[in-house]
């Protein structure tokens, strides 16, 4: 496979408009305009966003927090989500992505106007590096070479700016400038505004993610008229072509964009410059920024979806950028200009099929349609989607998971939809579809298919009383009902009991057992394993209790009313009580009602 890296820009989105009926890009898209000083970062359009977010391994991450705009959505047990008809920056549309035990990741792209931008976007762990005594300062690093540096006494808390004296805990992540996975995992799109006010497509030299918390985990800063000391890793293969000074850019969480700040100075085989505020940082060159576009058909002219463009530079042939085509075709966004670049189209083999040269000034560059030979094998696959009463479905999308390690997805337009899959190979494929009805908040359940080379008419799909709607409710000692949405953050939730029962620490479940896990007045927890789906799935079953020394289970049925496969939902209630030693044992009572989705 061909090496890639972080050197060259290429932000790329979907047009989403018929090959028919092909617009100009500069219809519809932001243009760079190099003679006008400052960019408009005003203007906004409304459009929609959908994506799936997946962990550091590639796996999907459920309940992380979307938001775009004004509006918020929850990723899937797929990690998947949408954001639909939600005002955006012309210039940088970008959605902010949150998860307890990771870097906020954020993705930034040029949006069109009532059309829908596909993103995937990698999350990065938050992992503590070491910790730093904040009256004495120190320094903590990664184990790839990242530093971060505190002076003495500069550190206070991020909420009201009061001086903090205790132990700082330091969570510090280095993205490498070559890693395959750089365009997931980075945040924004490596377009920046430089301190003259010019827009510029970004050359990054590698990032930094850092962030300060207190021992209770509350976020930290550095001190007004304060400065930190980051170290930057610099890449043997990049050590020769790395300047002497290279500008430091701050990651601006309020437009989408990185921001130059300051420099930093090539000491050895690290950059190290001075900061004011902790964030994502980035050593990067900066170029003028040209619109780039092109449209990807077959040899019959057809538009063709998912098919890897690279763009690399002439003089480094392994400092290049892939994205990949929409699903008419279009790749466009934003190059470097004044440089010579090429242009190679690749199939799903990583074989190019396609490669031009070519050098960019200060204008914009539109390749038209460009047809090519794919020499791959083609899976389209189509169906109908409909509900209850047979109606077809107006606003939902098909998920199809576990191909080759990747989820899928298409938009369901009046009852209709249909994707394409491409694969090296002419072996059948294997794969779960799952259809949502947006409008209704309900879906289907999990079913395998099996795809066969070229096209692959499905069976009805129906959509019909199965709600996507996943909760816990518990009462204690017969008090207000309380309901939480599932999944939930292993964190506590609210309070229950003032005595005993404090709080509700974690809801999960695998392939034996669903567990909730209470927390009382001591913080000790006590475990309930609440369903055990192996020995008993439907029907009532002997509640069993996880070990805690604490408490002790006295009574309790629990009753599965449903049962379904992995990605399906487990329903059921429980009325128990048992003990918890506070001295003295104090009994309590807890009714509770649950529908989760298997995860395992």
């Amino acid at each position: 496979m061909k090496k890639k890296n972080g050197f060259l820009l290429l932000l790329l989105t979907g047009c989403l408009v018929f090959y028919a009926c092909k617009k100009n890009f500069s219809d519809e898209q932001y243009i760079p305009d190099n003679t006008t000083k400052l960019p408009d970062l005003t203007s906004t359009i409304t459009a929609s966003v959908s994506g799936f977010i997946t962990d550091q391994n590639g796996a999907a991450v459920s309940g992380a927090q979307v938001t775009g705009g004004t509006q918020t959505a929850t990723t899937n047990l797929y990690g998947y989500f949408k954001l639909s008809n939600i005002s955006l920056g012309k210039l940088a549309g970008f959605v902010k992505v949150s998860m307890a035990g990771y870097f906020s990741g954020y993705r930034t792209f040029i949006a069109n106007a009532g059309k829908e931008t596909f993103i995937r976007l990698q999350l990065i762990p938050k992992t503590a590096v070491g910790t730093i005594n904040a009256v004495t300062g120190g320094s903590a690093s990664t184990t790839d070479g990242g530093i971060v540096t505190l002076p003495v006494n500069a550190v206070v808390v991020a909420s009201n700016n009061m001086a903090y004296t205790g132990t700082v805990h330091v969570a510090v992540y280095w993205i490498n400038p070559a890693a395959d996975n750089l365009q997931r995992t980075m945040p924004g799109n490596l377009l920046g505004i430089d301190t003259a006010g010019y827009l510029k497509a970004l050359t990054t030299y590698g990032m930094l993610a850092v962030e300060l918390t207190d021992d209770a985990g509350d976020l930290l800063q550095i001190a007004t008229g304060k400065h930190a000391t980051l170290s930057f890793p610099i890449l043997s293969s990049l050590t020769a072509s790395a300047p002497a000074s290279i500008a430091l850019w701050s990651f601006n969480e309020t437009n989408g964009l990185w921001k130059q700040e300051d420099s930093a100075i090539k000491n050895g085989s690290n950059y190290v410059g001075n900061v004011s505020h902790f964030s994502y940082w980035n050593c990067d060159i900066g170029q003028n920024a040209v619109s780039f576009t092109t449209q990807i058909v077959n040899s019959a002219l057809s538009p063709v979806s998912n098919v890897p463009v690279e763009i690399s530079y002439d003089n480094q042939p392994n400092a290049s950028r892939i994205a990949y085509t929409d699903t008419s075709g279009f790749v466009y966004g934003i190059i470097p200009g004044n440089s010579d670049l090429t242009l190679t189209v690749l199939n799903a083999c990583n074989t190019s099929i396609y490669s031009k040269s070519f050098t960019t000034a200060n204008a914009n560059v539109d390749f038209g349609t460009i047809a090519v030979n794919l020499g791959i094998i083609e899976f389209d696959i189509v169906g109908t989607v409909v509900d209850c009463n047979n109606a077809p479905i107006t606003n939902g999308n098909v998920i199809i998971a576990g191909v080759s390690g990747l989820n899928y997805y298409a938009d369901i337009h009046n009852g209709e939809f249909k994707t394409t899959i491409l694969s090296c190979s002419s072996n059948s494929l294997s794969a779960s579809l799952i259809a949502i009805d947006n409008g209704t908040n309900q879906q289907t359940p999990l079913q395998s298919i099996n795809l066969t080379p070229g096209l692959n008419k499905l069976d009805t799909i129906s959509i019909c009383n199965i709600s996507q709607d996943q909760y816990v409710t518990v009462s204690v000692d017969g008090g207000v009902p309380v309901s939480f949405v599932v999944p939930l953050n292993v964190t506590s939730v609210a309070a229950l009991y003032s005595g005993g029962i404090t709080a509700i620490r974690s809801i999960t479940s695998n392939l034996d057992t669903l567990n909730i896990t209470f927390q009382d007045s001591l913080a000790t927890g006590n475990n309930f394993t609440m369903v055990d789906k192996v020995s008993n799935p439907i029907g009532s079953s002997l509640l069993r209790m996880g070990t805690d020394r604490y408490s002790n289970l006295t009574a309790g049925l629990m009753n599965i009313t449903e049962y379904g496969v992995v990605g399906n939902f487990i329903s059921g209630n429980f009325t128990c009580t048992f003990n918890i030693w506070n001295g003295t044992a104090q009994v309590h009572s807890v009714t509770c009602s649950f529908r989760v989705k298997r995860t395992g």
